[in-house]
């Protein structure tokens, strides 16, 4: 059942969607020159640039070593018309001494909510520019909101950005009930009966922030409509599917699996990737069946919001509802599908519900651990996303990084490499090496020794445009 059915205390879900203290005041992303300024106590230096507005045609970075997925290696970095190159250019437009720095990749956040309102847009890009991530993939959010939004990382510099407009769900299902509830003045997660007959009936936000598509018949109605408004993927929601197959009545249940199949048909038809919004082990399986590219939360994810009954229910069987079997993390594998856990949210959840008893969040930590420990076995792609209207990466990758699992190595890897190729797979991007966009971050400390140093950014460079620095949150 979806965690709006059965929300247990409404601070926790609204939690998940504070700015986790990383508000700060606004910043434009302009061209400039910014060599003067990077002239540091760090010692990053350069030979003059140029003022006009272009990125520089040649750019080093010497003096520094670089990530290549498990180690640094010393040696200079070339930058040529917004690419990395092999060799030094012959003519050199500006020169950076980052002796010292640890050059790395920008980070990615694989599951975002938050560039889709215009009016925040100033100050989300500047959280996560401040952050280092320049690639993030927005999940479920109003069309006629994003077309207003997308005009803003036209220019170059800007956050790259992939959008999956509203995502496909049954009637009465998540997101709905969020939604419409939110455009009512209402908390959804304390609803009166009669609140939510009203916010059932409401449905100011179908075809733009959610579409319900009930029969198979209905996504060939809608599929012009949606791809009117350009999406870069497909959002799906299958919330317990076999509950509602049992009930004989998917509302509050997600996608019926001929449903699913026909929407990736047509995502696929038209070379769109679809991500799931999965809940259980057989969500993931009847994904996996219709061709679902990837997942958006570990099966299990909503367990934390359900009332104290339901969940010690679930606890006394085992998790069995959410244990993925070795055939399902094999096919995972095999199938190079992309998992996004979103597990610092479960735990926040948790911790907010059942303040009174740690027990339940130690049970719900061992279960995440349990299934990324398999599906790490299992090579399986996992990337960073948050899954926040306010929030960036940095407190998910941090939580993982934390519960160490995955090394330092591993995590950067995840974060820088993994994640943006996964938003973009199109494009040669997420690693320092010929031929992929010149975009990188120089840190002031090694990342592999104290994870934190991912923060400590020195210079952040876009398709070989040096941005502004930037002053650490704390400092604002």
């Amino acid at each position: 059942m979806a965690f709006l059915e059965e929300a247990g205390d409404a601070r926790a879900i609204l939690a998940l969607y504070n700015p986790i203290g990383l508000m700060g005041r606004p910043f434009a992303c302009v061209w400039c020159a910014v060599v003067a300024a990077l002239s540091c106590p760090h010692g990053a230096t350069a030979q003059p640039a140029s003022t006009d507005g272009d990125v520089p045609q040649a750019l080093a970075l010497v003096g520094g070593v670089v990530f290549d997925g498990e180690r640094f290696e010393r040696r200079d970095v070339f930058v040529h018309e917004g690419q990395f190159v092999r060799d030094r250019p012959a003519e050199v437009d500006t020169v950076l001494d980052v002796s010292g720095g640890f050059l790395v990749p920008p980070y990615g956040d694989f599951h975002s909510h938050v560039l889709a309102s215009p009016w925040n847009l100033e100050a989300a890009e500047a959280r996560y520019l401040r952050e280092g991530t320049f690639y993030v993939q927005n999940m479920t959010d109003a069309a006629s909101q994003i077309a207003i939004a997308r005009s803003r990382f036209e220019a170059p510099g800007t956050l790259d950005v992939a959008y999956a407009l509203g995502g496909f769900t049954s009637t009465n299902s998540h997101p709905q009930i969020l939604i419409e509830s939110y455009a009512q003045g209402l908390n959804p997660f304390r609803l009166t009966p009669e609140e939510r007959t009203t916010v059932l009936a409401s449905r100011t936000a179908e075809n733009d922030s959610y579409w319900l598509v009930d029969p198979p018949s209905r996504v060939a109605e809608v599929w012009p409509q949606f791809m009117a408004g350009q999406p870069d993927l497909v959002k799906v929601y299958l919330l317990d599917v076999a509950a509602g197959l049992a009930a004989g009545d998917m509302a509050g249940h997600g996608l019926h699996p001929d449903v699913l199949v026909e929407v990736v048909r047509h995502a696929h038809d038209a070379d769109l990737r679809v991500l799931a919004h999965v809940e259980t082990a057989q969500d993931v399986q009847l994904a996996l069946d219709a061709g679902v590219d990837g997942f958006v939360h570990l099966p299990g994810y909503a367990v934390t919001a359900y009332a104290p009954a339901r969940y010690d229910t679930l606890a006394a069987s085992g998790w069995r509802l959410y244990h993925l079997d070795d055939a399902t993390v094999k096919r995972l594998a095999e199938r190079q599908s992309v998992v996004s856990p979103t597990v610092f949210l479960a735990s926040t959840s948790m911790r907010w519900n059942y303040p009174d008893r740690p027990a339940r969040l130690t049970a719900v930590r061992a279960r995440q651990w349990d299934t990324l420990r398999r599906l790490k076995a299992a090579g399986v792609r996992v990337t960073i996303g948050l899954d926040s209207a306010q929030g960036t990466t940095w407190a998910e990758a941090d939580y993982m990084a934390t519960h160490g699992l995955f090394s330092p190595a591993e995590m950067l890897q995840m974060w820088a490499t993994e994640t943006p190729q996964a938003i973009f797979p199109d494009r040669q991007l997420g690693e320092i090496r010929e031929g992929y966009e010149g975009s990188l971050l120089v840190l002031n400390c090694d990342p592999l020794e104290t994870f934190s140093c991912t923060q400590d950014i020195r210079v952040r460079l876009k398709d070989g445009l040096l941005l502004p620095p930037m002053p650490p949150a704390s400092d604002e």
